[in-house]
């Protein structure tokens, strides 16, 4: 390389080092503001307290500013929590990216833009966002963000379909602890039944002094918790009707279901159809107790008295003693027919001991010789099954 050509490099290597130098002084990397994205809501996600969105005729608003996020427009109707906090997110995360024009105009849809969603928060201070036309490349739309200047979307508006029905609470009842449950059934001739069951010291006893089973009842309130509406704006439910109420420390929460498949709910403003059918979990015959005491874990001795003759088995280790209490505890007993109360003094009683406390049961013998049972307290007679009659028989 001779001199001349050196000189030429080194001129070439200075030029180019001097115009890259100009650019990072005049225009340096990350100032150009028109090039940042930012977050419509500059704050913390949990402060949006209401969401407004307006597509053409349709306005849809949730708040939560008094408790759980609720749907007030069109008309007010409990939201699906899930449903509701994603589209917060959505709006609120909406990234809103490089200026492309200070006014809208035509070509950007922005004058009489699609979608208009406001953003309300904590503060009480709102910000709109206006999406106007899908861009020609990707899947950005052309946003105001708060302001008439046109933006780009730094990502797919993804809330632009979501529709009123995603956004309302499909469930039937609220989670509960309910104290009193009552279901009401049509019976032939047109007269309907209830069973009333209602938590008390003894557990869960009928308001007729029946056992009822606290496994079936916990089902009952986690089914009916699980059902969802599968069909809004339903035919009303026809008569016969089947009524379910909980009533609890929400209040009360009643769900009526029609011969027609439709049902109604305290936390539904509209007929509809859920997702199975109802008629199943309507049953009264399934929160009755089964066995003759509770299936309680905990139990540590069952005696079996008789004149003169008394049968004791304990339990340790999860092991009974005496393989009748086994059996015992596993028969089953017919609650929800009601036999012939015998009017004579009891043969025999049965106890159970459990952390303390004791349940009594009297066993009856008619003339005969069929065993019926009661429970101590109120006297009310329930069905043995012949299994657990025998058994019994052997030991009274």
């Amino acid at each position: 390389m001779d001199e001349q050509q050196s000189r030429l490099l080194t001129w070439m290597a200075g030029a180019l080092a001097i115009f890259v130098a100009a650019i990072v002084l005049i225009d340096p990397p990350g100032d150009d503001d028109d090039t940042e994205t930012t977050p419509l809501v500059d704050a913390p996600i949990d402060d949006i307290q209401a969401v407004t969105i307006i597509r053409g005729d349709e306005t849809i608003t949730i708040d939560r500013s008094e408790g759980p996020w609720r749907i007030t427009e069109p008309a007010a109707m409990p939201a699906d929590q899930d449903q509701a906090g994603q589209l917060a997110r959505a709006i609120g995360f909406v990234e809103c990216g490089e200026i492309l024009a200070e006014e809208p105009s035509e070509q950007f849809g922005l004058a009489t833009p699609r979608i208009v969603a406001t953003v309300r928060l904590k503060d009480k201070s709102e910000t709109t966002l206006r999406v106007g036309n899908d861009a020609p490349v990707g899947w950005s739309s052309y946003i105001s963000c708060g302001d008439e200047r046109v933006r780009a979307a730094a990502q797919q508006i993804s809330f632009a379909d979501t529709s009123l029905t995603e956004l309302r609470f499909k469930g039937l009842v609220e989670p509960t602890d309910p104290q009193r449950i009552d279901i009401t059934t049509p019976a032939p001739g047109g007269v309907s039944q209830t069973l009333t069951v209602m938590r008390s010291p003894q557990g869960w006893m009928t308001d007729d002094g029946r056992r009822a089973d606290p496994r079936d009842i916990e089902q009952l309130v986690m089914s009916l918790q699980q059902v969802q509406v599968a069909t809004f704006d339903a035919q009303p439910p026809m008569p016969p009707l089947t009524t379910i109420s909980l009533k609890g420390e929400l209040g009360e929460q009643i769900i009526e279901m029609g011969s027609n498949g439709s049902a109604r709910a305290t936390l539904q403003d509209a007929p509809f159809v859920p997702n199975v059918p109802l008629s199943e979990l309507a049953e009264p015959e399934r929160l009755l107790l089964k066995t003759i005491f509770p299936d309680d874990l905990s139990a540590t001795r069952i005696s079996v008295s008789a004149t003169g003759a008394e049968h004791t088995a304990t339990r340790t280790e999860g092991a009974w003693s005496e393989p009748w209490a086994a059996e015992i505890l596993s028969a089953t007993v017919n609650r929800a027919t009601l036999p012939a109360k015998i009017d004579r003094p009891p043969k025999g009683s049965l106890s159970m001991e459990s952390e303390g406390d004791t349940i009594e049961v009297l066993i009856f013998q008619d003339e005969n010789g069929q065993l019926t049972a009661a429970d101590s307290q109120d006297g009310q007679q329930f069905l043995l099954s012949g299994e657990l009659s025998e058994r019994l028989a052997t030991l009274l």
